[in-house]
């Protein structure tokens, strides 16, 4: 195990025990924790890739999966600040190949996850023939929008061709100049270079097989919106931060509002579930049986990713939590319970803590 500041014993603890044993929860975890703008705890613990076998380290570059979607909402945003495009704004007149059919979805939707576009990726020879806004665009909607939310990775996938058409910017390269250099997030793209594949862990499915998506260099290559973000610790521990401090360095107090209002109120997802969206965030809502995550305020908001990571922003304990991993797959119950025990552990140290 890496060992990084010792102070939090219930947290190191937590990691030892989530990768060892005969059958362990995940591969590698990374984890820090920022408070009031100081990292308190930022310690790895098991394996990056298990053969050859080489550990999890805190300078490992992690593939963060959906953690992409609230970077790629900023992109969004700052386009709508800016005045190029509106909320509003049905996506067809962005896009006009995502059509026809599909007039009413608009903007918001795709950033609320409630536009009804089912959450299955187009297959890689139709997107490649038909284009990918085409391809997304073939899929019939599940609701009609703005009625339902059913997450949808394909919605956010869009954003790559509506931030190039009204930038003139790629995607990777566009946020690259907006958000990430200026974040000082020097260690982070949606299109890693060679230079840092011996950095990126190996992410496995539960069975310990490699043969899942955020592995694929094709994968890789596309620079998806919607998951296809590396980045480490410290960098994500800066966005996290940007939030924590009103969108500084990245967009306007208001916009920063806009992002964390819940937009979804009285929308439920197709298990009847109540959801809490703001945009491109989920927020810390006591709308359900209980809370998202136990133990953060109901100012929070969070975003987890299909590799067992996870970023949570809570204002009222002035804290930013990051969990990086690289275990594909991981079932709901089981994220839930890693993510409450991980709080629990987190704020107990904190308050042992001078």
């Amino acid at each position: 195990m890496y060992e990084g500041k010792k102070d939090f014993p219930r947290t190191s603890q937590l990691l030892k025990e989530w990768t060892t044993g005969n059958k362990p929860l995940l591969p590698g975890v990374a984890v820090l924790v920022q408070h009031r703008g100081e990292v308190r705890f930022e310690q790895a613990a098991g394996f990056a890739r298990f053969s050859p076998a080489v550990s999890a380290t805190t300078e490992n570059i992690w593939s963060v999966a959906s953690i992409s979607k609230p970077v790629s909402a900023v992109a969004i945003m700052q386009l709508v600040e800016a005045g190029d495009i509106s909320l509003d704004q049905p996506v067809v007149e962005l896009l006009p190949e995502f059509g026809p059919g599909k007039e009413r979805v608009l903007l918001r939707h795709l950033l609320t996850h409630s536009s009804g576009i089912p959450d299955n990726w187009p297959e890689l020879a139709i997107t490649q023939q038909k284009g990918m806004v085409e391809a997304i665009g073939a899929m019939d909607l599940l609701f009609e929008p703005g009625t339902a939310c059913s997450y949808c990775s394909p919605g956010f996938d869009l954003f790559g061709a509506i931030i190039q058409r009204c930038s003139g910017l790629d995607f990777v390269e566009y946020t690259e100049s907006c958000i990430l250099k200026p974040l000082g997030m020097r260690e982070s793209s949606f299109r890693p270079p060679s230079a840092w594949h011996e950095r990126i862990p190996t992410v496995y499915d539960p069975q310990g097989g490699d043969k899942v998506w955020p592995n694929d260099p094709r994968f890789v290559e596309l620079g998806s919106p919607a998951a296809g973000l590396f980045s480490t610790l410290r960098d994500l521990a800066a966005f996290g931060q940007a939030f924590l401090n009103g969108g500084e360095g990245l967009i306007s107090q208001d916009t920063h509002r806009q992002m964390l209002t819940l937009h979804t109120p009285g929308l439920r997802d197709m298990e009847g579930n109540p959801q809490s969206w703001g945009l491109g965030w989920y927020l810390n809502r006591d709308n359900r049986p209980r809370r998202t995550a136990e133990g953060l305020s109901q100012s929070a908001y969070m975003h987890g990713g299909a590799t067992s990571t996870w970023l949570a922003v809570d204002p009222e304990h002035e804290l930013v939590l990051v969990q990086l991993a690289n275990r594909f797959g991981a079932e709901q119950e089981a994220t839930q319970q890693k993510q409450d025990s991980l709080v629990e552990a987190v704020l107990q140290d904190l308050s042992a803590v001078p």
